[in-house]
């Protein structure tokens, strides 16, 4: 991938994350959350930062809990699947910790 390429991916996916914290119940949220999760666990570290920056402030904010449910739900399901192509091709799972300590932070 060239430069520009990541670039723009990163300024993309910042996007996309201070659109979800700036309006959380924005009518789109859940296709951002599916956008934004997958780069929860991206090399990239400035951007799976980012990215659990985000998930952070929604689970902080959300008083009423629907928004909190729907990350859980979009998050999760990114685990899973990573879960079932990791046992699938033998190998093991990639996922970052830092994922799975945005649940466990207070």
């Amino acid at each position: 991938m060239d430069v520009v390429r990541v670039h723009s991916a990163r300024v993309a996916v910042k996007c996309m994350c201070q659109l979800v914290e700036a309006n959380p119940h924005f009518n789109l949220t859940k296709e951002l959350l599916i956008a934004i999760s997958p780069w929860l666990n991206s090399v990239e570290e400035d951007v799976a930062i980012s990215c659990q920056q985000t998930i952070k402030h929604l689970f902080e904010e959300d008083s009423a809990g629907d928004v909190t449910l729907e990350t859980v739900r979009v998050v999760s399901t990114l685990i899973k699947k990573r879960l079932d192509s990791a046992k699938e091709s033998g190998h093991l799972p990639r996922i970052r910790p830092d994922i799975i300590d945005m649940f466990l932070s207070p």
